[in-house]
């Protein structure tokens, strides 16, 4: 009876780790909800380059429109936006600007910090 006691408290937070790995901690918030992340973002939508930006899933989707090259350093300058703001989203996905949804859109550079 010891021997399975102690199995099962070794084995118990494990269990526990692997369920709030697979099942999350709770539900997403909206980052909208944080006064810093709208303030961030409504600079971003404020640029010249950006027709449309939006925050899903923590990350910040940026529409641009496409000419051709990489827009990995435009991602990393709107990265400084959102950390001179404190925002608490930490990733700019930047995407074209044509018809569709922003996860649909063709990516054209991504950044974190």
């Amino acid at each position: 009876m010891t021997n399975h006691y102690t199995m099962v408290q070794k084995i118990l937070p494990s269990l526990f780790i692997l369920a709030f790995g697979f099942f999350g901690c709770g539900p997403k918030e909206d980052p909208m909800k944080n006064p810093r992340n709208r303030k961030a973002l409504y600079m971003v939508q404020d640029e010249a380059k950006v027709t449309d930006a939006k925050f899903i899933d923590n990350i910040l989707y940026v529409k641009v429109i496409d000419d051709g090259t990489r827009r990995d350093g435009y991602a990393q300058y709107l990265c400084l936006l959102l950390r001179e703001y404190r925002s608490t989203i930490h990733q700019v996905k930047v995407v074209n600007s044509g018809p569709g949804s922003f996860e649909e859109a063709s990516a054209l550079g991504q950044a974190t910090w």
